[in-house]
């Protein structure tokens, strides 16, 4: 794969990936509105939400991978796995930063955020969405 087109399928997983984020972000400030003190929860939900629409963004728009060595069902599968270590990683630094250190739980959520989205793209470009050799 060409330069150009590594820049193209960054481009979209950036664009997918606002749209992913903002339903994800969005859940989790709704559900910390209503009880601030249920911050991991609502960061499970943020992400289960953003994951599911994610999965069907990147593989059909992102990295079209419609006709993939993987099946859709091993590619949900991994994705699954990869929120899963996202989930894990992303709620150990949120405890870690508003309840160890104090930070305000919504800018502790951006800041991880940028971290698991940068582990997702490399894994998912990578590994669950590669294209077929």
């Amino acid at each position: 794969m060409e330069l150009k087109q590594y820049v193209q399928t960054f481009a979209r997983y950036l664009a997918s990936g606002g749209v992913v984020y903002l339903a994800d972000l969005g859940v989790y400030l709704l559900l910390i509105s209503v009880s601030g003190t249920l911050f991991i929860y609502a960061n499970i939900a943020g992400k289960l939400c953003g994951a599911a629409l994610g999965f069907f963004l990147h593989r059909k728009w992102t990295f079209k991978s419609e006709a993939h060595e993987y099946s859709s069902l091993k590619q949900s599968l991994m994705y699954g796995l990869l929120l899963a270590v996202n989930i894990i990683i992303s709620s150990s630094a949120l405890f870690f930063l508003v309840d160890a250190l104090s930070f305000d739980s919504r800018l502790s959520r951006i800041f991880t955020d940028v971290l698991v989205i940068l582990i997702s793209y490399l894994v998912s470009k990578l590994v669950i969405f590669k294209e077929p050799h």
